[in-house]
């Protein structure tokens, strides 16, 4: 019906991608909404991405990029790399760096709230979670993050709280 996972898509699923890649190339000049630049390249970029094999490799990048781990296959050397990059634009001392990419906007704005709101804990001695008025559903999100994510551990540790 769909294919295997080393075949081609079935010709009802092409159909439906062709269709798909039609419309969003059609409409990426009058999107709105996220911001997004769609005056991207990347041509040469998936052309490397086919050809080293890449492609065929699902990469696993959970752990602390300044701490490499076991044998996992991972991007962390990367993501360390980048972060040395930009940290220092951003007024951090390269000497005293710690970070992560996050996967996604949502990701990014959770931690942003996380870690906002414990340095102005730590500034203010108060629980920010409940001081302000906060969607009880944030407060248990920013929650259930902050204690199943191994990456707050590190962070804390870093900035000392």
């Amino acid at each position: 019906m769909y294919g295997s996972a080393f075949a081609a898509p079935a010709e009802s699923v092409s159909d439906r991608l062709e269709q798909y890649a039609a419309y969003v190339t059609e409409r990426r000049d009058k999107d709105f909404g996220y911001p997004i630049n769609h005056d991207i390249r990347m041509v040469d970029f998936y052309q490397w991405y086919i050809d080293s094999g890449a492609c065929s490799t699902m990469v696993n990048n959970a752990g602390d990029p300044f701490h490499p781990h076991g044998e996992i296959i991972n991007a962390l050397s990367f993501e360390r790399e980048f972060i040395e990059f930009f940290g220092p634009l951003y007024g951090f001392d390269k000497n005293n760096l710690w970070g992560l990419v996050t996967f996604s906007g949502t990701d990014g704005n959770n931690h942003g709230i996380y870690f906002g709101a414990k340095y102005l804990e730590k500034v203010t001695g108060k629980n920010l979670f409940f001081m302000y008025p906060m969607p009880h559903t944030t407060q248990i999100c920013v929650w259930l993050i902050c204690r199943i994510s191994k990456w707050f551990s590190f962070l804390l540790m870093s900035m000392g709280v």
